[in-house]
């Protein structure tokens, strides 16, 4: 795992520092001055697989015709490797980068369909005089550019091209997606001149005319639509064997590998699994746990995660979320690049963090569960939905009848919540908001709204769902392709990316594995869900491996104790940064509108926990990148 940067134009190598936790064991720059163009490629490496100075980058093919930059891991390069051998192949280093190139050179840009793994590169073609780019199929390297119709350049982080000398504005569509999401789907970003290049696309950078040409390269929802026939024993056995292959393939690595384990099914399953494979080890696990969680969440991961570390006899790290960890809100913005007001964030990087101090390098995680096989509670809403759709005045009566009733109490949150989703003619698609428009209409400046009212009423995932009813898919496959559009890719893959790199350790996701996804996609969706149960198959798999009480036990999401840090730890910087002087700054909020909502929130009138903390991290993030340039 790496960090990666290239332009058309000069650089100062100094650039380098701004990823240098991508990549703390080694880095490089190279510099072709041709006759029509300027290149430069930088470098910082994160040594994961042959450790040697050989596979430093960037790195070229023999003839020096091929160069490339590369961040991931292919976790199926040496059986590519073989291949390429028997076509006559040299290999200097034990790596799969080197692999990349004479993949490259062999294959052209269709060798992208034979990788299985987790990448962004930059392939330099002397040859052609072109830079061939490209990301995964989920996203799960972050690949960030700039492009002017003159200049070029492009980086694993967001930060290197803001501090560029350019101009840069706001960008409306980002603003609206962070606020109203949590995050914002590629391309867009917080400013108009950058974007993100979107999971499974690659673009050709023409570095004598300068022109740029972005292409989709893989199609998640062909797989969706094309069905196995098979019975659900049949595909039990199919999905275990797949899970084995999957674990038994991502773990390869010459350094200390580690698991998330939060006591829930997904990461559980993964440490189970890798103890089937290699019994004779005993790997190092990692949990975080709140005293708060009881009282926010009605109970607590952390029971959970000792009991299924004592069932597989694996070690388990505990590490305690403290009320002072707020104190490290700026460096977690600043990490993550891009305004997300999610507080799980701060707990992967408080695990990668603890891992790196004892040694590990790389830590398995097990998101992308519930994104694959069906696992949140939005995905339960098909089924209510299904019942409740033409009884509308059922749901307004019970609604009414619970309006009194504070949301400081779990119970009555979620029912007020469930509710509203019910309440839609499309609750599916509602249900990745967490900022209304109706809020939006009031904590957001009178201008903004006037200006980017459009913008705002519409749900960015409704172009999506238009384009997915092209295809013959179920309600739940079509859940699961608007799942890999915004909120797996953009929200939880690149929080665990940056969270991840900002402690120099790189984070696997075996439930996103290629041949899993297209195997898991390609099943009947009742195998996913049956009636209310998410995740059917996967728990079916489970009662192998785990405790049913760790199987069937109700979701607890990766949080944190938010509505209490908001009532006390985070206060002062609620007054701070929420302040009239701080929000009229920028003209995109009303400081009125938001001081009722903070006020309504404190008063249980409303629960809006996550839009008060979204509109602090957005704050902060102007501060850092557009008034401190990017510094902490």
């Amino acid at each position: 795992m790496c960090g990666i940067i290239g332009a058309n134009f000069e650089l100062d190598k100094n650039v380098l520092n701004i990823i240098a936790h991508r990549g703390p064991d080694a880095r490089g720059v190279k510099v072709f001055k041709e006759k029509d163009y300027f290149l430069f490629l930088g470098h910082t490496r994160l040594s994961i697989i042959d450790l040697s100075e050989s596979a430093n980058q960037p790195m070229c093919d023999k003839k020096e015709e091929i160069w490339i930059v590369y961040n991931g891991e292919i976790y199926n390069f040496w059986e590519l490797r073989k291949e390429l051998e028997k076509k006559g192949y040299k290999f200097r280093t034990k790596g799969d980068t080197e692999v990349l190139i004479y993949l490259y050179k062999e294959y052209g840009i269709e060798f992208l369909d034979r990788l299985n793994g987790i990448f962004s590169f930059c392939i330099y073609d002397k040859r052609k005089d072109i830079l061939f780019l490209a990301r995964d199929h989920f996203g799960i390297k972050p690949l960030y550019y700039y492009h002017d119709g003159n200049r070029f350049i492009f980086s694993s982080e967001l930060k290197v091209i803001l501090k560029q000398n350019f101009k840069f504005q706001l960008n409306p569509v980002g603003i609206v997606n962070y606020l109203s999401f949590l995050y914002s789907p590629s391309p867009h970003t917080p400013v108009k001149e950058v974007k993100k290049l979107p999971p499974a696309h690659y673009m050709i950078f023409d570095l004598k005319n300068r022109k740029l040409v972005i292409k989709k390269w893989w199609y998640y929802e062909k797989f969706l639509e094309n069905k196995l026939k098979v019975s659900e024993n049949e595909a039990v056995k199919l999905v275990e064997r797949e899970l084995l292959e999957t674990v038994n393939r991502q773990v390869i690595a010459d350094v200390n590998v580690g698991f998330f384990l939060s006591g829930g099914l997904d990461s559980s399953l993964l440490v189970a699994l890798y103890r089937r494979l290699f019994s004779n080890l005993k790997p190092c696990c990692f949990t975080i746990y709140s005293s708060a969680d009881f009282s926010e969440q009605g109970y607590s991961d952390i029971f959970y995660a000792r009991q299924v570390a004592k069932n597989l006899e694996v070690d388990l790290v505990e590490i305690k979320l403290f009320p002072d960890v707020i104190t490290y809100l700026k460096e977690v913005v600043y990490f993550l690049d891009e305004p997300q007001g999610d507080p799980a964030v701060i707990n992967t990087k408080l695990i990668s963090e603890k891992a790196k101090q004892m040694g590990y390098k790389v830590l398995l995680s097990g998101t992308g569960g519930d994104d694959i096989f069906t696992g949140y509670r939005r995905h339960e809403l098909l089924w209510w939905h299904a019942k409740f759709k033409k009884m509308f005045f059922l749901i307004k009566a019970i609604k009414k009848l619970i309006e009194p009733f504070p949301v400081n109490f779990l119970l009555v949150r979620r029912i007020k919540l469930f509710l509203n989703l019910l309440s839609y003619k499309n609750p599916i698609l509602e249900s990745f908001r967490w900022t209304s428009v109706n809020i939006m209409k009031k904590i957001l400046h009178p201008n903004f709204w006037k200006e980017h009212r459009n913008i705002i009423e519409k749900n960015f995932l409704s172009d999506f769902f238009k384009e997915v009813e092209r295809y013959n898919l179920h309600e739940i496959d079509k859940i699961l392709y608007l799942e890999s559009k915004g909120f797996l890719p953009d929200h939880n893959l690149n929080y665990m990316d940056k969270m991840g790199m900002s402690q120099s350790v790189e984070i696997r996701v075996p439930y996103l594995d290629k041949e899993l996804v297209e195997l898991v996609a390609s099943l009947p969706p009742h195998l996913k869900m049956k009636e209310r149960t998410t995740k059917y198959l996967l728990k079916k798999i489970a009662e192998k491996y785990l405790p049913k009480e760790v199987i069937y036990r109700k979701k607890v999401g990766f949080g944190a104790p938010l509505r209490r840090w908001l009532r006390k730890e985070l206060k002062d910087y609620v007054e701070e940064y929420l302040s009239p002087k701080k929000l009229e700054h920028f003209e995109i909020f009303n400081p009125k509108g938001v001081k009722q909502l903070i006020e309504l929130n404190a008063k249980g009138k409303v629960d809006v926990a996550y839009t008060i903390y979204q509109i602090l991290v957005m704050q902060i993030w102007f501060e850092l990148f557009l008034e401190n340039g990017g510094k902490l």
